[in-house]
């Protein structure tokens, strides 16, 4: 267990505790407060022993009637049954290579036109289901889903059978995940309304057409009273929709209400909802439903499509967003929350992808953010004020909530000089951290201050 999940899961519980007690949940030097200073450095010592297997072994042990508790909260469970309002069964996840999760036995494949008439004859031959076809022409891109035998369901298994010319336009149906810093347990544990520590932003002049792909977003919160967004959802309409972190995202994006600082005054926002609910806590999309967002919002021909979202490396998701940059959309994306030991995540460590990075008001990286070479920028996400459900202000922090304030900037950069807006945004970053580029902070600050 990442000492990151325990920490935050310990913090989870005695939030809900306050919360059902009726403490004040957001007053200096609170329980949650003194118990994250109290264990995070016991914690840490226990988890840099991971070369001394019996001692850590021996200390872990210590902390199995808090894990049992937690677990629920923190990880996913090895399979997740997906069901729609009436409890039927519309898909099942499972974690497969890597810790990873991926929709049971579901592999995607995409194909030029004259490799139709081997696939077909492949399929055939080893009892391959034929599920969905979708010709995904912004992306350039022909994907068909398939299900394959349980034999087959490995890399090893399915590449060993494909014929060659396929094996590298093939892989799994990943699961990709909302890099939301932490769930919320009720309305009521973030609702005091708190001071934003972002500095007041600058409006951008220019009118843009900025995308996101995210959870549903209530366009009926206060915050988006102004704003113009056009949203279409990608999961069926019979599964429960989330929307508490699209939300958040959106309202920095194009918020015009008081309590945000977003700088997009005069944008236009398409959001596609391609997250389901895995679990009370957590959310997830397949690459499928991803694929048929970025379609869209490439199609309404956007110039930043904002992802706060992460997951593993995939040939199809990769192949995506190529095609996508070649077309001179830009890709935002959140490093991730698994920790300054975590292997990079993607889409933000493809190299046409801007990685973000979470910061707080002084400057202090995010302390769960990933580290690597993936980082370009650094922005505000830590204890930020954005839209919160139902119809209310809080503090949100993560990746997540960094990344739309620098698609605001690309985005305007962008219209101000197309060609040149990578340099202009690094000159006009303020650097953090070690002189110049940097794992932790990237190129440094983005801001619109």
């Amino acid at each position: 267990m990442r000492t990151n999940h325990l920490i935050f899961s310990i913090l989870l519980i005695l939030s809900a505790i306050q919360t059902a007690l009726g403490l004040p949940t957001n007053l200096n030097g609170t329980l949650t407060d003194i118990i994250s200073q109290d264990i995070e450095p016991t914690l840490d010592k226990i988890s840099q022993q991971v070369s001394k297997p019996t001692e850590l072994d021996n200390q872990l042990n210590l902390l199995e009637p808090i894990k049992s508790v937690i677990t629920p909260v923190t990880s996913l469970p090895q399979k997740i049954d997906v069901k729609n309002t009436l409890g039927k069964t519309l898909w099942t996840e499972v974690e497969v290579e890597n810790g990873w999760h991926a929709i049971q036995r579901q592999w995607l494949i995409t194909l030029a036109e004259h490799q139709f008439s081997l696939f077909q004859q492949w399929a055939q031959q080893h009892k391959i289901q034929v599920l969905e076809q979708q010709a995904l022409l912004s992306i350039k891109m022909r994907v068909i889903t398939i299900q394959v035998p349980e034999k087959l369901d490995s890399y090893a298994a399915l590449t060993q059978h494909l014929p060659t010319e396929l094996s590298h336009t093939v892989d799994r149906n990943h699961v990709y995940f909302a890099q939301s810093a932490e769930p919320v347990i009720s309305p009521q544990a973030k609702k005091t309304p708190q001071t934003n520590t972002v500095k007041p932003q600058k409006k951008c002049a220019h009118s843009v057409k900025i995308g996101m792909l995210d959870t549903a977003v209530d366009v009926s919160h206060p915050a988006f009273e102004h704003s113009q967004i056009q949203t279409k959802n990608f999961i069926p309409n019979d599964l429960p929709q989330p929307k508490a972190h699209g939300t958040a995202v959106a309202a920095i994006l194009v918020s015009q209400h008081p309590n945000i600082n977003s700088s997009l005054n005069k944008a236009r926002l398409y959001a596609a909802s391609v997250f389901y609910q895995q679990t009370q806590y957590r959310q997830g999309s397949s690459l499928m439903q991803l694929l048929a967002g970025l379609n869209w919002v490439a199609a309404e021909q956007v110039s930043v499509i904002n992802l706060s979202l992460a997951g593993p490396d995939n040939l199809l998701l990769q192949q995506a967003i190529a095609n996508i940059n070649q077309q001179g959309i830009t890709i935002v994306a959140a490093v991730g929350n698994e920790g300054p030991s975590a292997p990079p995540m993607y889409p933000a460590a493809y190299p046409d992808v801007i990685g973000v990075t979470a910061i707080d008001h002084s400057g202090a990286l995010y302390r769960w953010a990933n580290r690597g070479p993936q980082v370009d920028f650094a922005s505000y996400g830590v204890n930020t004020i954005t839209a919160r459900l139902p119809n209310h202000f809080g503090a949100e922090s993560g990746t997540s909530i960094a990344t739309p304030w620098v698609s605001a900037q690309v985005a305007c950069a962008k219209a101000n000089d197309g060609q040149h807006f990578m340099q202009t945004l690094i000159q006009s970053s303020q650097d953090l951290g070690a002189a110049g580029f940097d794992e932790k902070f990237g190129h440094g600050l983005l801001s619109f201050d």
